[in-house]
Formats: C-alpha cells, structure tokens, sequence
C-alpha cells in the first residue's frame, strides 16, 4: 500500500522503516528477558501501521512522537503492557 514517511526533528522526511519499528519493540522486550515471537513483532508493527495509515490518509506523513505513543498504544492493546518501560527506556 501507500508509503509511510517520518518528520525529523530537523524536517527532512524519511521512509518510514517498520524494521526499526520491530527492532525496537524486539529489543525492548529483551531487555526485560521477555520473548517476542516473529508473528507477535509482526501483529504489533503491522497494527501501527494501519493506525498511521488510517491517521493520514491524506498526507503518510508521520513523527517520531506519534509513532511512540501509537506504539505504546498498540502495546497495551495487545497485553504486552510489560515492554512499554523498557520501550520508553530505549528511545
């Protein structure tokens, strides 16, 4: 589907890369010796971006900010309550 970018601080865009979306909810997970299965990371960054998508229909433009507070959103949605510190802990 539609492209997805992200809003630097310094306003540059940049494709938006779901592999660092799940490399941080994977590590996060990690760091708290808990194991995240390939299709749980896969579920969670999917979620995120149908969220976004449905956010910006209009525009795919995206920021760091949203895409932490759907993140954790998405998390919460789906009982992984316990990442959310080590997540917040890692950005």
């Amino acid at each position: 589907g539609l492209e997805m970018y992200i809003k630097k601080k310094d306003n540059r865009l940049e494709k938006f890369d779901i592999e660092k979306l799940e490399r941080s909810i994977k590590n996060s997970a990690n760091d708290i010796k808990f194991e995240l299965n390939i299709s749980d990371l896969k579920l969670l960054s999917n979620e995120v971006i149908k969220k976004l998508k449905l956010i910006h229909e209009k525009d795919s433009i995206t920021n760091s900010y949203e895409v932490i507070g759907l993140t954790i959103e998405i998390l919460k949605e789906n009982r992984f309550d316990l990442i959310i510190p080590s997540y917040l802990n890692l950005i």
